[in-house]
């Protein structure tokens, strides 16, 4: 379309061998108010597939980062690199079970950024913890209203009812239980 244009040439980062494409694209039809976009790929597919037809995919991908990045994605404390992966990985283990919660909120609750089910949530919920047997039981006091009680109740149950082991390996094989009051 009129003022869109496309440019590649190959790109190595310094002190590396592998070689990316390195994409451009500029926007705008009067030379003073172009805009420009540079994108890097592995990928083989023709430069004006990868940035017109998987566009969508791409943005998928930003809103996410966008939305999630309350959980740690938004910045970076050291340029360790087993600092920062070992960082994005807790970070991605957040975000899924995140997911799974969402999952389980009422659908008007579902659209909210980290940051927001975090305090809403997670941050004034009212409590406590117990030990019965092999058990851990999370107590809820004034029920959060986001959450359906049924879904949680009496979990090691119905976890294994849908053939999952309810015990949690990394927490000396305790089982979760929840109740609301």
């Amino acid at each position: 379309w009129a003022g869109y244009a496309i440019a590649e040439t190959p790109f190595c980062f310094e002190k590396s061998k592998q070689v990316f494409r390195l994409l451009a694209q500029r926007s705008g039809e009067i030379p003073g108010e172009y805009s420009y976009n540079a994108y890097i790929t592995t990928s083989a597919q023709p430069a004006d597939q990868l940035l017109t037809e998987e566009y969508d995919k791409r943005w998928t991908i930003e809103s996410f980062f966008n939305f999630e990045d309350k959980m740690g994605l938004s910045r970076a404390s050291t340029h360790n690199l087993n600092i920062r992966y070992g960082k994005l990985s807790l970070t991605m283990m957040a975000q899924a079970a995140t997911y799974q919660l969402r999952q389980k909120l009422n659908q008007e609750y579902r659209s909210w950024n980290a940051e927001h089910l975090a305090n809403e949530i997670v941050g004034r919920a009212d409590g406590d913890i117990r030990v019965h047997d092999d058990t851990i039981i999370v107590s809820f006091y004034d029920a959060p209203k986001h959450l359906n009680p049924n879904q949680y109740i009496g979990l090691p149950q119905i976890l294994a009812s849908e053939g999952i082991n309810p015990k949690i390996p990394w927490l000396y094989d305790f089982k979760l239980d929840f109740r609301f009051k």
